[in-house]
């Protein structure tokens, strides 16, 4: 008898009591009851009456009375049950992480730091495993890369042979408006050499060309070939065509 008992305990001990991820709530019961309605009536009743009470009367009074009632009631009480994402491994113990279904691609469903998660496979990813991995992603951003870096290269280099050719450009043609070195004075002189000024003076008159004062001094007389004549100073001038 007392094995029995206690064999009893421990069975209503394991079903009832609950251990690891265990949330309590309320839950509301609905039952009938039955209750005693109040109400004023009339109840009848008889008394002595008359002379020296010989007679027997009916007489009426009111008092409560009381009828047989029933009604819903509600009846809390608090319970006990796994968490949500947890189920009960068959012995009380919410251990077993529960996803709701929700992994995909043979994913399953774990503990992991306490919060049931999908657990992917291989080439899988995703809160539900719901993504698969593109293994050529690592390629195309090497290949990205290369790509702009050969870019850069190329500009780099194309812009350094630009500005190269442009400078040897300058050094072979100087930029117009650069004033030119002064000639030297045996420049001038083979310059003048074959100048005849009285063949100039017949042929265009008697106004005499102007040299800059950089080029001929105004001291340095005129080199002359060959002289047909000797014209005085103070002489004038035959400007009559031959």
């Amino acid at each position: 008898m007392f094995l029995g008992v206690f064999l009893l305990m421990r069975l209503t001990e394991g079903v009832t009591g609950l251990s690891g991820h265990v949330c309590k709530r309320e839950r509301a019961e609905t039952y009938m009851t039955s209750y005693n309605q109040a109400f004023l009536c009339q109840e009848r009743y008889t008394t002595s009456c008359g002379h020296l009470d010989w007679r027997r009367c009916t007489r009426y009074r009111v008092q409560t009375c009381y009828t047989p009632r029933e009604r819903y009631a509600i009846k809390y009480h608090v319970i006990e049950t796994c968490c949500p994402g947890w189920n009960d491994d068959g012995t009380g113990n919410c251990a077993i992480a529960n996803c709701g279904g929700a992994c995909q691609n043979e994913g399953t469903c774990s503990a992991v730091e306490g919060t049931p998660t999908c657990v992917c496979q291989d080439g899988y990813y995703g809160d539900s495993c719901q993504h698969e991995k593109n293994h050529w992603e690592g390629w195309q951003t090497v290949v990205a890369a290369s790509c702009g870096f050969l870019v850069v290269m190329v500009t780099a280099v194309t812009v350094y042979l630009y500005r190269r050719n442009r400078i040897k450009m300058k050094r072979i043609n100087p930029v117009h408006g650069v004033q030119s070195p002064s000639p030297s004075e045996s420049g001038v002189a083979a310059a003048l050499s074959g100048f005849n000024p009285v063949h100039n003076i017949a042929q265009y008159g008697a106004d005499f060309p102007r040299f800059p004062h950089h080029v001929i001094p105004a001291s340095r007389s005129f080199p002359h070939a060959s002289a047909p004549q000797r014209i005085h100073p103070s002489a004038p001038l035959d400007c009559s065509e031959t």
